[in-house]
């Protein structure tokens, strides 16, 4: 692949396309839930949208239907096929017994709340996922993978959508 002098590489992040839990506003975390039909359309859109926009080298997902699926649409009908690499450090957040649960901010009592609305006081209980242990995983992929992709290109560029806990990680905070 020939890549123009001085053009920005860009690390995006894309969260996959909406599945039926989503909308119906269950917490998902592991569960292995396809799209939707509507997570297909946003998925065509996006892929229209930005078809010879990026150049990308690879994909890499976790194994779940949803972010397969969503990388698979959005890489679909380009010029130069884009491998999309499974890597499972990549994985959704585990909610444990949580999954499944709808409307979780109805229900006061439910500890992933806490996840969500004051982070730093998340104590991970009924088989959910620590954040020390999805920052770990995710830190793992980033240092392994990504940090020696980016530093073979002397300008790049972040692009971050929704994932949120990867920003922490690349930053001085941890």
């Amino acid at each position: 692949m020939k890549v123009r002098k001085g053009i920005n590489r860009m690390l995006y992040i894309m969260r996959h396309g909406k599945t039926d839990w989503n909308e119906q506003h269950k917490l998902q975390g592991r569960t292995d839930i396809p799209l939707n039909e509507n997570g297909i359309a946003m998925a065509k859109k996006k892929q229209q949208k930005n078809i010879e926009i990026y150049i990308w080298i690879y994909a890499t997902v976790h194994h779940l239907k949803r972010a397969e699926q969503t990388a698979r649409i959005v890489l679909s009908g380009r010029k130069t096929q884009v491998p999309v690499v499974i890597d499972d450090r990549l994985m959704e957040m585990g909610f444990g017994e949580y999954e499944g649960v709808q409307n979780s901010f109805n229900i006061s009592d439910c500890n992933v709340n806490v996840l969500f609305r004051n982070p730093d006081r998340y104590i991970a209980d009924k088989g959910a996922e620590s954040l020390d242990e999805l920052f770990e995983r995710t830190g793992q992929f980033l240092d392994e993978v990504i940090q020696p992709e980016l530093a073979k290109r002397k300008r790049y560029t972040y692009s971050w959508t929704w994932c949120d806990e990867l920003k922490y990680y690349m930053s001085d905070k941890r």
